[in-house]
């Protein structure tokens, strides 16, 4: 019957207790506990989440790995992995991307990964010659690993990449003029007719090519 009454009263207790002046909830102890509580149920941010589990981790995290721990922690009404995907990319002051889909905090001092594409460039201008698709993808991956078969994409769709006459790949700005090339010009800087054949078919469909200097495209194309 004690307990009865105790529990029927309580409410009423607490709220009467809350309402001395100066409330309870400003002692100190109390006023700790209370923020404790509200911080713990609180929803938090993509943005949050992320941060938490990073420094909890202490280590750069790919963003699925990273999601399925934030899904487990219950902080959002709803959770979606494509808004933790986003806010990893909607904050560079606080999120850096070192890898393939994996996240760092710039407070680490990481750096930001280079696109393939621009780390293909690196090795090209640093060789200053066209290169087999064997020894980029072996240079390549020396840096960050790839898949073959994403190497072939990149080297297909980027036109600032061309492939010679005798399978090597080259950097466009490396052509001479189809125009004024010759019999002594060297096959390795001459490009074979599939991929000139991209660089029309980019013109055609209003890509801005402009910067690997197509000027002879242009000429063929006049009447």
């Amino acid at each position: 019957m004690k307990n009865q009454y105790l529990v029927r009263f309580f409410p009423r207790l607490t709220f009467l207790a809350c309402s001395i002046d100066p409330p309870i909830k400003l002692h100190p102890e109390i006023s700790k506990t209370l923020q404790k509580i509200w911080e713990e149920s609180r929803k938090l941010s993509y943005k949050e989440i992320a941060l938490i589990i990073l420094k909890i981790e202490r280590k750069p995290m790919h963003w699925r790995d990273i999601a399925n721990k934030a899904e487990k922690m219950n902080r959002k009404e709803t959770f979606n992995s494509t808004g933790l995907f986003n806010a990893l990319g909607y904050h560079p002051e606080t999120f850096v991307r070192v890898g393939q889909g994996t996240y760092a905090l710039t407070e680490w001092g990481n750096r930001k990964a280079e696109n393939y594409s621009e780390l293909i460039v690196k090795i090209l201008v640093k060789e200053k010659t066209p290169l087999s698709f064997g020894v980029i993808y072996e240079k390549t991956c020396a840096i960050r690993p790839i898949k073959k078969t994403s190497l072939q994409m990149l080297l297909d769709l980027y036109v600032k990449f061309y492939k010679s006459e005798n399978n090597l790949y080259g950097l466009r700005e490396w052509l001479p003029p189809r125009s004024r090339q010759t019999l002594l010009t060297p096959k390795s800087h001459v490009e074979d007719e599939k991929s000139y054949g991209r660089v029309k078919n980019a013109k055609k469909h209003g890509y801005d090519i402009s910067q690997f200097e197509l000027w002879e495209v242009d000429n063929e194309q006049k009447p």
